[in-house]
């Protein structure tokens, strides 16, 4: 795969020239490309920079910001989530009430050798 992001960069080197640079995603896989050529070569540099190797999947977010559809839906993600914490923290507060009231109704009830609502940690857990 490294030869074939190597001629990758060479292709939109000889496309953008030097103006690739200045494109963020660009200047990321071209730094990527260049320490995977520099941890192929030199096994000693190793360590460190193979992190940087592994970083490679990140290349795919750029479909996030080229594709309409993709941004769009990523937008609408965003602007949903504070209206599921909400919905979270509705059902949180709902589970939290029957907690309690498990734990006062059946503390004293036995299943298989043990208090399954013996305590509010316990009927949280089974509840869940």
């Amino acid at each position: 795969f490294l030869i074939i992001y190597s001629i990758e960069s060479v292709m939109q080197f000889i496309y953008f020239g030097w103006r690739m640079i200045l494109d963020s995603w660009l200047a990321f896989d071209l730094f990527v490309v260049a320490v995977s050529w520099v941890t192929e070569f030199n096994s000693g540099v190793g360590g460190p920079f193979q992190i940087i190797r592994a970083f490679r999947i990140f290349r795919t977010f750029r479909l996030l910001t080229r594709i309409k559809v993709l941004r769009d839906l990523t937008a609408a993600i965003f602007e949903v989530l504070p209206r599921m914490g909400a919905i979270a923290l509705l059902l949180s507060l709902v589970l939290y009430i029957f907690a309690v009231l498990f734990t006062e109704l059946f503390r004293e009830v036995e299943v298989d050798l043990a208090k399954p609502f013996g305590d509010l940690a316990r009927s949280f857990f089974h509840l869940s």
